[in-house]
């Protein structure tokens, strides 16, 4: 197999050795991202992580903020409700494929690493369209249901 690896351009030190060819690690301070679990400046298992994609013959990608608001928003409008740090690997998929790096013929896996429910605000921010350096010009209000199993699923189905 071969590994995708991302980054938010906001927390990418792995990204920039690898546009050096890992010649050298790099460290970066990690500004302010969405993908919090993945916001990391000096990436502890460096050199493991360069033996891996060295052998995998690995490709590292950096994913803007606007990216990681946009793909959230298409996979939740999916039914997927992923976290922003899955929503930064479908963007780099996402770019991949776009650039034939990834064939459409391909069979591919993403790693989620969590539920959307663990990153609430993000996910409002996201409906709401307020999430800084991200907009994609389109605000959603909030719908309120009966709490009835029915009653969401006619909801979900409208």
């Amino acid at each position: 197999p071969r590994v995708l690896a991302a980054q938010s351009d906001r927390a990418d030190p792995f990204f920039r050795a690898f546009q050096n060819g890992f010649a050298h690690k790099q460290t970066v301070v990690a500004g302010e991202t969405q993908a919090t679990a993945i916001r990391i400046g000096d990436p502890v298992s460096f050199s493991r992580a360069v033996r891996a994609m060295r052998a995998c013959e690995g490709v590292v990608e950096s994913i803007c903020e606007r990216d990681l608001a946009d793909v959230a928003r298409t996979a939740d409008f999916c039914g997927l409700y992923v976290c922003p740090q899955t929503a930064i690997a479908l963007a780099a998929t996402k770019r991949a494929i776009a650039s034939g790096l990834i064939s459409k013929k391909q069979t591919i896996v993403v790693v989620s690493t969590a539920h959307g429910l663990k990153f609430q605000e993000f996910k409002q921010r996201s409906v709401a369209d307020d999430i800084p350096d991200a907009s994609i010009g389109l605000a959603l209000a909030p719908r309120q249901v009966p709490d009835s199993f029915t009653a969401v699923e006619e909801a979900a189905l409208s």
